[in-house]
């Protein structure tokens, strides 16, 4: 099976698929790179942090935004991250939790969290342990590097959403939850750009507009949004069921307004604010709670 190695029959390594293309293939090159974008920010969050929104492109683009979430929880202890994200290449109806093995980034492995991925998995149907649609994905991959910087011994549990639907986001939200409604050492990650179109100024609007569905924890808000902007042929957030499922979990969980930490545009990083030129926005927030009782 392309993209992964068996080993002695047993465990699954999955191998980068982007490495070279989003991020650099060079381990010293890609340390490198990820320490500037996070230590090269100064972020204060108060509060225990259960979950940041971070985006996903390439890191030249999207991964100074990405540094203000990772810089905040850089030393923090979580035992176990939950990235959730959207298929962008494979195309299928559930839910697709990779289920055992370890993921291979150019800085290491990283260990999945077999127990915990079994409990989502456990909870409905339509959460498969399913390998394909995590191979050829980027939208997880890339927040690895970051994690192996900011933390220490830590597994993962990668989600990808097939159809980013309402019944899919609430199916996972209950999943999720109850898998960690009682567990303070979790780490939740929803992976999404922001709007995908050919207007800079529409881009800022609808980033804003984003923004206020985000912090307002508008999980349905922000998806009827986004098939608003779909509509328009363009799009305000790729991963909207991913920080849908987000939001959704950490007001279960009790947790205060998501904060936002950053947020701009690849025309703001690189060029291109023309109207007809193609632009893509990029956000990172993060969301506090308290320990349970």
């Amino acid at each position: 099976m392309m993209g992964i190695i068996l080993i002695m029959g047993v465990s699954m390594v999955r191998k980068p698929a982007v490495a070279g293309q989003f991020y650099p293939s060079s381990p010293k090159t890609l340390l490198s790179m990820v320490k500037q974008f996070v230590d090269g920010v100064q972020v204060e969050v108060n509060g225990e942090i259960k979950a940041i929104i971070v985006p996903h492109a390439g890191y030249p683009y999207s991964g100074p935004t990405a540094g203000y979430a990772f810089r905040a929880i850089k030393g923090r202890d979580y035992s176990t991250v939950i990235l959730i994200g959207g298929s962008h290449r494979a195309y299928f109806e559930g839910i697709a939790v990779y289920p055992e093995g370890e993921w291979e980034t150019p800085l290491g492995t990283v260990e999945v969290d077999e127990e915990l991925a079994q409990k989502i998995i456990d909870y409905d149907p339509s959460i498969q342990p399913m390998i394909e649609p995590h191979l050829p994905e980027h939208s997880l991959e890339v927040e690895l590097p970051f994690l192996q910087y900011v933390l220490e011994d830590f597994r993962i549990v990668p989600v990808l959403l097939g159809r980013q639907d309402e019944r899919n986001v609430n199916i996972l939200t209950q999943a999720i939850y109850s898998a960690i409604k009682d567990r303070d050492d979790v780490l939740l990650l929803a992976s999404s750009d922001l709007y995908h179109g050919y207007s800079y100024t529409e881009a800022k609007k609808t980033d804003e507009r984003v923004n206020e569905l985000v912090i307002a924890q508008d999980a349905s808000g922000l998806m009827e949004f986004d098939e608003v902007m779909e509509g328009r042929g363009a799009c305000a957030a790729c991963g909207a069921g991913a920080i849908a499922v987000v939001l959704k979990v950490c007001k279960l969980l009790g947790c205060e307004p998501p904060e936002l930490l950053h947020l701009t545009t690849s025309a703001d990083v690189v060029g291109g604010k023309r109207e007809g030129e193609y632009v893509v926005g990029y956000g990172a927030w993060v969301i506090t709670c308290q320990d349970p009782e």
